[in-house]
């Protein structure tokens, strides 16, 4: 008798039975549903600033010992320039100062950060006519070596905090008679931006200027000791000016 079925034809019927068994609702291999099932989205959590280590002047007054922040005044796109101070040290709006040697106390050392824009010809009469003043390092020190009623060293290429520039100190001359000069508040040696922002030597004294160009910022790290300072207190002085390092906000 012929089989009405031939053995290709019962394979055939066979795969379509077991095609048809994958596709039920019957039990799903845990290797296939693992590959398959979406992965859980993971949450992101926001991200953390750390604080910075240090506090900024304000009008708010400090005693150190601290970390503290200058803006640069007169170059608002610079870095704030941060200070490792000692105890002994105060500030308040843009100014660090000590009264940490006796005797010296109606003036004290002083630390200081700005970008001057104009120096005076003569720091005696800031009406008189002053040379406009060029962008780079050296146009500045150019500019102090060419003023009245001063005296200003010879520059020397240094490395603060990371940025170049020149390093020079600016004495008032003797003789000077400080009641008697501008307005009888002192020498006015340059300013940075107008307003009250001219830096001013009330007593016969030195100031440091380190001169940097910090990130297209010409500006000034400037540590000042009077004329009769010892030589413990410049240190003290200029080691809070070189401790300096720049940060942005």
């Amino acid at each position: 008798m012929r089989p009405t079925t031939t053995p290709l034809t019962a394979v055939a019927a066979l795969l379509a039975l077991a095609a048809l068994t994958a596709c039920s609702d019957g039990p799903v291999d845990a290797a296939t549903a693992a590959d398959t099932t979406p992965s859980p989205r993971r949450s992101s959590s926001p991200s953390v600033t750390a604080a910075p280590d240090y506090t900024l002047v304000q009008e708010t007054h400090l005693d150190g010992p601290g970390r503290w922040a200058l803006p640069a005044v007169g170059a608002a796109k610079a870095p704030l320039a941060v200070f490792t101070v000692p105890a002994g040290y105060q500030a308040r709006s843009d100014y660090i100062w000590t009264h940490d040697e006796a005797g010296l106390e109606d003036f004290p050392g002083q630390v200081l950060y700005r970008s001057p824009t104009r120096v005076f010809s003569d720091p005696c009469d800031t009406a008189a006519p002053t040379q406009a003043l060029g962008p780079s390092v050296q146009d500045l020190v150019h500019a102090l070596t060419a003023q009245q009623r001063t005296t200003t060293t010879r520059p020397v290429a240094v490395t603060l905090g990371g940025h170049k520039g020149l390093y020079v100190e600016l004495t008032s001359d003797a003789g000077v008679d400080f009641a008697r000069c501008g307005s009888g508040d002192g020498m006015s040696l340059w300013d940075s931006g107008g307003g009250d922002t001219a830096r001013v030597l009330e007593v016969a004294a030195t100031d440091r200027y380190w001169i940097l160009d910090v990130e297209g910022s010409r500006v000034v790290v400037t540590a000042t000791t009077p004329s009769a300072a010892t030589g413990a207190s410049v240190k003290r002085v200029t080691d809070v000016a070189m401790s300096v390092t720049f940060v942005r906000p």
